[in-house]
């Protein structure tokens, strides 16, 4: 009953280009599509097998090859510095500041935080020595210009001279010395743990590889004593001048005091006396009246003096001038006082942005070089060829594979 359901029936017509062929389901076979044959684990260790010594020589002439370049290599030179920051805690120096102006009004309350100022100081002592300022007295001071670029340099005419190609390497600058030794000869970093900050040195002589990183500390030291006018110490700068004028003022009215005693006798009414104010600058016409002729004026600017008029106040009465003497004289004394507590302020704020660091361990002549690195390198080129290796073996499998496919067709 199948086969006849499946069988057309009589009046079906086949097209003419179908006439005299049987039909498609007669022959299911001519119409299916073989699956591709998938490898296991035991097909590829037999590859493996098979080409293990073409493996295992590509493997070693990697090695072989990583070896010998490495003896050709030019030996490197790493030193180290390491740098520690100096801060204002503890119990001495700024500790010890605190403790004795701690007790003083509009003063203690701002000494909260002193205890506080560990650390912050790494990142400013690496940015010094990262600075472009800095590497070019680096440079200058070892010449290390004709070390950086000692494939363009000319010893017999002491010049530089363009690389190959030319318009990839130029005839080089103190512009490009500064990149080369920022980004391939000094390193500089700063640990977050524990605030310390390294300076590192690579070069192929190890003498001079160690001068550089110690004199990069001089020069950092240098830099700080030169150019650490920070605004706390402007601000300690200007109290210190502002004290000492108070103290000059504060000193004058008391002997102006001291002779107004011995010059008057008190009295609500007599004597009366005329006191100097001191003086003001005027202007001789409003401004309105300056601005039509302004041109001129600028012309003349130099010819136009300013005047003054001495403020006077006649027939004022010895105790009432007394009054004001001993006013002026507490004003002073409290004028003072204040900008002795600001001055020792600023002399803390001073001490928290001052940069000083200490040397824990200096730069030392290496004697091993720290590149090429022999093992690593060999262990590199074994496994590239390794690698190699089964890529090789694997891809020839399967080109073997193919062209086996291709025979058995045919």
């Amino acid at each position: 009953m199948i086969m006849n359901h499946l069988q057309p029936k009589s009046d079906d017509r086949q097209p003419a280009h179908y006439e005299g062929m049987p039909p498609m389901w007669a022959y299911p076979q001519m119409f299916h599509q073989p699956q591709a044959e998938e490898m296991n684990f035991l097909d590829y260790w037999r590859v493996l097998m098979k080409r293990k010594w073409q493996i295992a020589l590509l493997a070693l002439l990697g090695a072989a090859v990583a070896f010998g370049i490495t003896l050709l290599m030019p030996k490197k030179y790493t030193t180290e510095v390491t740098l520690m920051p100096i801060t204002s805690s503890g119990g001495g120096g700024l500790g010890a500041l605190a403790s004795q102006v701690s007790s003083m009004p509009l003063v203690g309350g701002a000494l909260g935080d002193i205890g506080k100022m560990a650390g912050g100081k790494s990142k400013e002592l690496v940015n010094i020595l990262k600075s472009r300022s800095l590497t070019q007295k680096i440079i200058a001071h070892f010449d290390l210009m004709k070390v950086i670029f000692a494939k363009q340099y000319d010893p017999q005419t002491n010049t530089f001279h363009p690389g190959f190609p030319a318009f990839l390497k130029p005839v080089p600058v103190l512009e490009d010395g500064v990149a080369r030794f920022q980004k391939k000869i000094a390193k500089v970093e700063d640990e977050k743990k524990t605030t310390l900050v390294k300076i590192t040195v690579t070069l192929r002589d190890p003498v001079l590889a160690a001068k550089v990183a110690n004199q990069m500390v001089a020069e950092l030291q240098d830099f700080i004593e030169n150019n650490s006018l920070t605004i706390s110490k402007r601000n300690r700068v200007f109290l210190e001048e502002q004290i000492v004028k108070t103290r000059v003022k504060l000193l004058e009215s008391g002997k102006e005091l001291n002779q107004f005693y011995s010059d008057n006798r008190i009295s609500s009414v007599v004597p009366q006396i005329d006191v100097d104010l001191g003086s003001y600058q005027t202007a001789s016409k409003p401004f309105a009246e300056f601005q039509e002729e302004f041109d001129q004026l600028s012309q003349k600017q130099n010819e136009i003096a300013a005047k003054k008029e001495q403020a006077r106040v006649a027939r004022v009465p010895g105790q009432v001038y007394l009054q004001f003497l001993n006013l002026s004289r507490e004003l002073l004394i409290k004028t003072y006082a204040l900008l002795t507590q600001q001055y020792e302020l600023a002399k803390i704020d001073e001490a928290k942005e001052d940069l000083a660091f200490q040397v824990i361990d200096k730069a030392q002549v290496k004697v091993r070089a720290s590149s090429p690195k022999l093992i690593m390198n060999v262990a590199g080129g074994f496994g590239a060829g390794l690698i190699l290796g089964l890529f090789l073996a694997f891809f020839g499998e399967y080109l073997r594979n193919a062209k086996v496919k291709e025979v058995r067709k045919v």
